[in-house]
C-alpha cells in the first residue's frame, strides 16, 4: 500500500574521481524557479514535498550526451552506491566488493578515492549520506539530517552525534572495507532501517550491474514480471492498445516444467515439477483471435511493454526509476505519450529519470528546462554535467535545433563531410571540445 502520508524524493547525486568524472559532478532534481517560461508545468512536472526549504522537486529528468560521453556511468554510480549499501549487510557480502573505481585517464596513478553521495527526503527531513572508497577500505562515511551531522568517519575514528542514538557503541564493531550505516542498520536501528527502506525504492534499467554484462541486462527485460502483477496487468494494457500495435488482449498459459535431480543420499533421480507462467499477446484478425508468444514480438514493442510496465510499477511504489537510453527501439511519439502519462498520472511521490539521444522531447518542449542535463567531455576526455537551465536562450528558442547545432553542448564532434570526402580534420574536432 503506498504511504502517502511520506515522501521519498531524490534531491541530488554527487559523484568525484569515477570513471569519466575528474572532478565533482552534481546531478540534481530540485527545481529552478526563476525559469518563469516554465510555470506552465508546475501543476504536472513538479512534487510537492514536506519539507521547509525544498518545497518541490522535480518527477522527471533527461541527460542528452554523445556515446562515451558519460550518461551512462552516472546511473551506474548511482546503482553503485545502492548496491554497495545492500551488500554490507551481514550474509551479503561473501567476497569484498570495492567501489572504488577512479578516473583512469590520466598520466599520473590515480590514488585518490572515489566518492560516492546522494541527498534525499524522507517526509519533512533532508538526508545527506555518502562515503569515500578506496581500494581497500572506506576512507570517510557521513550521514547529516537536515544539515545536521548524525555521525561522520574519517578511515576508523567515528565520531556519532547525539541524535544517532542507533550508532552509539557500533563504531568498534565496523570493519574497515564496511559501511558504518550498513552496520547501525544490522542492529536494527530505526534511522538507518528508514533509509535503506529509500534505497529499495531505487530502479536501475538498462546499465549493466555487477557480474552482468550489457547483454545481459538487456536480456532481462522481460515484460513478464509486469504481466504477473495484477495491479500493473489492466492499465498495461490499456496502454498497448492505445500505442497502436495491434495487440487487443494478453493471455496466460501456465507451464509445467519438469527437473530431474539425484537425489545424493539415495543415488535415487527424482522429478520435481513446477509451474512457471507465460503470457502470449492477442492479436485480432477479421473475427478470430491470434495468440503470439511475447518472443515473438518485435523488438520494439517489448521495449514499450517493459518501459511501460517499470513506469506503472515506480507510480505504484513511491520509487525513482533510472533508464539508461529509453528511446532504444522506441517510436518518438511513445516516448511522448509515455512521458505525459507519468506527469499526468503520478499524483504521488514517483520520480524518472532517464538518458537518451532522442531530441523529440527538446523538439516538443515537453520538460521544463531544469528538466534537462547535457553531458559532455572535457580536453582530458573526463565528463562534464551542464543544466539546460544555465544557458541564456532567447524566449522563442528552437531547442532541439540549438542543440543539435552544438550550442549546448552533448553532441559528437565529427566531421562527417570532411571524413566522406576522405579528409578528417583532427584539429578541427579537438579545437571544439570543450
Amino acid at each position: 500500500m503506498r504511504r502517502l502520508f511520506c515522501t521519498f524524493m531524490l534531491v541530488s547525486f554527487t559523484l568525484n574521481n569515477f570513471r569519466s568524472f575528474q572532478e565533482p559532478i552534481m546531478f540534481s532534481m530540485l527545481p529552478i524557479n526563476s525559469l518563469k517560461e516554465d510555470d506552465k508545468y508546475n501543476g504536472t512536472h513538479l512534487v510537492t514535498t514536506k519539507h521547509k526549504k525544498y518545497s518541490s522537486v522535480l518527477k522527471t529528468a533527461v541527460i542528452y550526451g554523445a556515446n562515451s560521453s558519460g550518461k551512462s556511468n552516472l546511473l551506474i554510480g548511482l546503482s553503485n552506491l545502492q548496491e554497495f549499501v545492500f551488500y554490507n549487510l551481514a550474509g551479503n557480502r561473501p567476497l569484498y566488493r570495492s567501489v572504488y573505481e577512479p578516473f583512469a585517464l590520466t598520466k599520473n596513478v590515480n590514488q585518490n578515492p572515489t566518492l560516492y553521495e546522494i541527498q534525499f527526503l524522507i517526509g519533512k527531513y533532508l538526508y545527506r549520506y555518502g562515503f569515500e572508497s578506496q581500494h581497500d577500505c572506506i576512507a570517510s562515511e557521513w550521514l547529516y539530517r537536515n544539515e545536521k551531522e548524525l555521525f561522520y568517519r574519517n578511515k576508523q575514528k567515528i565520531i556519532v552525534g547525539n541524535s544517532f542514538v542507533e550508532g552509539k557503541g557500533k563504531e568498534s564493531q565496523t570493519r574497515p572495507d564496511a559501511l558504518f550505516l550498513s552496520v547501525c542498520h544490522s542492529y536494527n536501528g530505526l534511522i538507518s532501517k528508514e533509509i535503506f527502506d529509500w534505497f529499495r525504492r531505487i530502479q536501475i534499467r538498462g546499465v549493466p550491474t555487477k557480474g552482468k554484462t550489457l547483454m545481459d541486462n538487456l536480456s532481462d527485460q522481460n515484460p513478464n514480471q509486469y504481466l504477473n502483477d495484477p495491479t500493473i496487468f489492466k492499465r498495461l494494457k490499456q496502454i498497448v492498445q492505445l500505442a497502436d500495435t495491434g495487440i487487443v488482449d494478453f493471455q496466460k498459459h501456465e507451464q509445467n516444467i519438469v527437473q530431474n535431480k539425484r537425489n545424493p543420499e539415495t543415488n535415487i533421480v527424482e522429478q520435481t515439477i513446477s509451474k512457471r507462467r507465460n503470457f502470449n499477446v492477442v492479436y485480432q484478425c477479421g473475427d478470430k483471435n491470434v495468440e503470439l508468444e511475447l518472443d515473438k514480438l518485435s523488438a520494439g514493442t517489448l521495449k514499450m511493454l517493459y518501459t511501460a510496465g517499470t513506469i506503472l510499477r515506480a507510480i505504484d511504489t513511491d520509487g525513482v526509476v533510472c533508464i539508461d537510453e529509453i528511446g532504444i527501439q522506441l517510436h518518438p511519439f511513445l516516448i511522448e505519450a509515455l512521458l505525459n502519462f507519468f506527469h499526468r498520472n503520478n499524483n504521488g511521490r514517483s520520480q524518472l529519470i532517464f538518458t537518451a539521444h532522442n531530441t523529440y522531447p527538446l523538439r516538443k518542449k515537453l520538460l521544463r528546462r531544469d528538466q534537462v542535463w547535457f553531458m559532455d567531455k572535457n580536453a582530458n576526455f573526463s565528463s562534464q554535467l551542464t543544466n539546460f537551465a544555465e544557458f541564456k536562450i532567447p524566449p522563442n528558442s528552437l531547442y532541439e535545433e540549438d542543440y543539435l547545432n552544438g550550442r549546448f553542448g552533448g553532441i559528437p564532434l565529427c566531421d562527417f563531410i570532411d571524413f566522406i570526402n576522405g579528409e578528417p580534420n583532427d584539429s578541427k574536432t579537438k579545437s571544439r571540445r570543450r
